[in-house]
């Protein structure tokens, strides 16, 4: 019998989701919010669609899916889904591997979710829909984003009553990009994956195996990021928190959304509006571009330190797969280090993996479109058959 398996990808300001017959994909969509409007993109089979859609069809996804599948003849019952996974980013322990969605589970993230709503909350909804659609008995697991960066963690130095470790984001990311340089045959004994979006983080990866990942508790820490502050001195929160008479809630919303680029700038956390604000002579805009620019580089160079050199350099995530210009000025700042950027290749973004680092470069630089929802997968399949 033919298992069709959905799988869930929640941000922020997105929602991404695969479907597989078997072993093979036979749709994905991707719901995201642009300013106050909803977009939907869609592939069923070899058809392509792009759509405006609503607030209501934007939280309720997973309905607008089921009647889409219905509509081309993909599925004729919602009870032809056999199993359903989600993707998680939860900053504690004992979600850093996959396992599957129980009462108990949901118990727990119920109790954690007003430490870290803006991950938890999502997760929760999702939930809550997978349920009203399917009921109790369909299986839902849970993935992490979290589990490829278990051989990285340290202990945090604070006197917690109990020890507290790093944990590490855009794992599926790092995976992805592993399982493309061994597609491609590019050689990464010492690789640096620099990924770049709404969050960033740089991860050190030796022999394939996760030793660093600059996002450790939470995902608010390492690299500036759009409107999250990225590692700051901790005293700089505090004094933040008493200046501004901020709750522990407040405080951890305004880390998340009103911190990073988007206060540095002073007009957006979207690059895309920075830069044309920089074009136009607003120097805050220029300023923070620079220091986006530096976190990069000295949290690539802290990477470094774990692989204890490099001989690989991946650029994945939105902006590193768009901004030719931002990986033009990180590798301008590591030309020390052997980086040798060849320009014609740099602009060159219609490849799913390529080149784009100089024939005299010390370095191998790529940059590497990801695909997450196939890693979900390939996390799935291995749950799935450990269970039979």
């Amino acid at each position: 019998m033919e298992q069709i398996k959905i799988l869930s990808n929640i941000g922020s300001v997105s929602k991404k989701y695969s479907v597989y017959r078997d072993n093979v994909e036979i749709a994905w969509f991707h719901y995201e919010k642009s300013g106050e409007d909803f977009l939907c993109s869609y592939k069923i089979g070899s058809g392509f669609e792009k759509k405006h859609t609503t607030a209501i069809l934007y939280a309720n996804a997973l309905m607008d899916i089921i009647e889409l599948l219905q509509k081309a003849k993909v599925l004729v019952d919602r009870n032809e889904i056999s199993v359903l996974a989600l993707r998680v980013v939860v900053p504690y322990m004992d979600f850093i591997l996959d396992m599957k969605c129980t009462s108990e589970i949901i118990s727990k993230l119920t109790q954690l979710k007003e430490t870290d709503p803006l991950h938890i909350h999502p997760v929760l909804e999702e939930i809550a829909h997978v349920k009203e659609l399917f009921g109790e008995d369909i299986p839902l697991y849970l993935i992490s984003d979290s589990s490829f960066h278990i051989s990285a963690r340290r202990r945090i130095p604070l006197a917690f009553a109990a020890p507290v470790y790093t944990i590490g984001y855009h794992g599926l990311s790092c995976e992805s990009v592993l399982f493309t340089l061994k597609r491609e045959d590019i050689l990464h004994s010492k690789l640096i994956v620099v990924h770049l979006g709404g969050g960033s983080s740089v991860s050190a990866i030796s022999n394939s195996v996760s030793v660093y990942n600059s996002m450790e508790v939470s995902p608010l820490s390492g690299v500036l990021m759009s409107s999250r502050s990225g590692s700051i001195d901790p005293f700089a929160v505090l004094l933040y928190m008493k200046e501004q008479d901020l709750t522990y809630e407040r405080a951890l919303e305004d880390l998340y959304t009103c911190s990073g680029l988007k206060v540095l700038s002073g007009a957006s956390g979207d690059l895309r509006i920075i830069r044309e604000e920089a074009f136009k002579g607003n120097t805050d805009a220029k300023y923070a571009i620079m220091q986006f620019v530096d976190s990069i580089v000295a949290n690539i160079c802290k990477a470094m330190a774990y692989t204890q050199g490099i001989d690989t350099l991946v650029f994945t995530g939105t902006i590193g797969l768009r901004a030719s210009y931002i990986r033009e000025m990180v590798l301008e700042k590591l030309l020390w280090l052997g980086c040798v950027l060849d320009h014609y290749k740099n602009v060159d973004s219609s490849h799913m993996c390529f080149e784009i680092s100089a024939h005299n470069s010390k370095i191998k630089i790529y940059v590497v479109q990801v695909d997450e929802m196939r890693e979900m997968h390939t996390h799935l399949q291995k749950i799935l058959q450990t269970k039979v």
